[in-house]
């Protein structure tokens, strides 16, 4: 089943889809991707915002971050090999704002 985020966001508020087990299952489609489309999978991170799902517009909605945007003690490596080990240490205004 595919579903909007909206579509997402009204059924975890409603009760009809746990937002642990929509993770869950998000991470395991991930980690069985053969094409390397996930750079860092952050799955303990992802399971904990999905147990305090908040109130916001997007809550229990799983979300990927593209790998241009800094994250804080993620690495962030824009697409390049250049930026293997990079790993900021601030968290850009549009993630937050996402994450939020």
């Amino acid at each position: 089943m595919h579903l909007t985020a909206t579509a997402i966001a009204e059924a975890v508020r409603r009760d009809d889809i746990d937002p642990v087990e929509l993770v869950t299952t998000t991470l395991g489609r991930l980690a069985d991707d053969d094409l390397g489309t996930v750079i860092t999978l952050m799955d303990s991170q992802a399971l904990s915002r999905a147990g305090t799902a908040g109130t916001g517009p997007l809550a229990g909605v799983p979300i990927l971050i593209k790998d241009i945007f800094d994250t804080a003690a993620t690495t962030t490596t824009y697409g390049s090999r250049l930026f293997k080990r990079n790993v900021p240490t601030r968290t850009a205004a549009a993630v937050q704002r996402l994450e939020a």
